[in-house]
């Protein structure tokens, strides 16, 4: 088998330090998390509450859930479509480089470009999470980081794919664009709306939420890596799912709860469809470039 995707890889994470993307995708992390963090302690020191590190997490993962897919699109979607603009594509496939190293390469380097990021940002939040909060569950915290990684590289999957299916980095850019219109803010009105239209008319009951509901939900990218992350957390709630104490665990207001039974339905399994956003779009990506005539 080809070694050609290191070099890939290698060329594409110096690229991002010479272009300073990397950098300034760290600063913008780690003012997040820094920013998330310090509110969440002087909320907590506000209230008289006690803050853990589950509750931390719950607090930065809405933002998480938002800022990453935007930083793993824009670092992909040039990825191979930029190559074949520019005309560097030849040059490099004239190497020891076959179109699936290239394709790899390019997913493991820009992965490097938004992973390193998150995971300097929690290091510094961690910190910050030390001096604020003082004790600090870091077991979890730094589980919560590693599920945040994999996040990153499906959605780093997705705009690597489209770029190697794009023949012009406009057509990557709009695919991409619609990708995170459809998943971030189309998907979860697409759920209301069929939640409404099954219900004969009236308000959907929430006493449980529809299974069905539960699964569509948790298709998207988004809503998968909040029923993963919420699996790690002791009582924690499927970020956007609404539960009630003793049914099917976490909290909100009466009336509503979790279907349970199916395994299916288990927040563990958020990391099925995870793992299937890393893995189909880079494979249909890479199947199309390759047939390509470039």
């Amino acid at each position: 088998m080809s070694h050609g995707w290191i070099a890939v890889t290698r060329k594409d994470f110096r690229d991002a330090i010479r272009a300073k993307l990397i950098w300034a995708t760290t600063a913008l992390f780690v003012l997040a998390a820094a920013g998330a963090t310090v509110l969440y302690a002087q909320i907590n020191a506000f209230h008289g509450g006690d803050p853990t590190a589950a509750g931390l997490i719950t607090f930065v993962r809405s933002a998480t859930t938002m800022f990453v897919p935007i930083i793993a699109l824009l670092a992909g979607y040039r990825s191979v479509a930029g190559e074949r603009k520019d005309g560097s594509i030849r040059l490099l496939l004239s190497m020891p480089v076959t179109r699936r190293d290239m394709v790899l390469g390019k997913l493991l380097g820009r992965t490097g470009v938004v992973v390193v990021p998150i995971l300097v940002a929690y290091v510094v939040a961690a910190v910050l999470a030390l001096v604020q909060i003082g004790g600090f569950d870091y077991v979890q915290f730094l589980l919560f980081g590693l599920v945040t990684a994999v996040y990153a590289l499906a959605y780093v999957s997705v705009a690597v794919g489209i770029s190697a299916w794009s023949r012009t980095t406009a057509v990557a850019l709009a695919g991409t664009l619609s990708f995170w219109v459809l998943f971030q803010f189309a998907w979860g009105i697409i759920g209301f709306a069929l939640l409404f239209a099954t219900s004969g008319g009236g308000f959907p009951s929430f006493d449980p939420v529809p299974a069905w509901y539960v699964v569509f939900t948790r298709l998207s990218p988004s809503g998968a890596f909040g029923a993963a992350s919420s699996a790690l957390l002791p009582g924690g709630v499927t970020a956007g799912m609404p539960t009630r104490p003793g049914a099917g665990g976490g909290a909100a207001g009466p009336g509503f709860s979790m279907p349970s039974g199916a395994f299916y339905l288990e927040e563990w399994f958020g990391f099925v469809p995870l793992i299937g956003w890393i893995v189909v779009p880079v494979t249909v990506g890479y199947r199309r470039f390759a047939a390509a005539d470039l």
